[in-house]
């Protein structure tokens, strides 16, 4: 309200970081967009929210059946 810009014009793209890299501490990144985002939504409702999705698969680029797998797994999660 203070700058007179209308929530619904505000996008937020929470950084999707890559799973599959076989190191341990990148195991939750997925998890962590989704609350992530779900935080975001609480506190923000009327923002939107961008998420570069195919960050999430970069680790096996080049071998686009995963990835596709990757994805749908992944939005199939976010939706829920």
């Amino acid at each position: 309200d203070e700058v007179k810009f209308p929530p619904e014009d505000i996008i937020f793209d929470p950084n999707v970081l890559t799973i599959g890299t076989g190191m341990e501490e990148h195991a939750n990144y997925g998890i962590d967009f989704i609350n992530a985002t779900k935080t975001i939504k609480e506190q923000c409702p009327y923002v939107k929210i961008s998420g570069g999705i195919s960050n999430l698969s970069f680790g096996f680029r080049g071998v686009m059946k995963i990835r596709e797998s990757i994805h749908s797994v992944f939005l199939q999660h976010c939706i829920l």
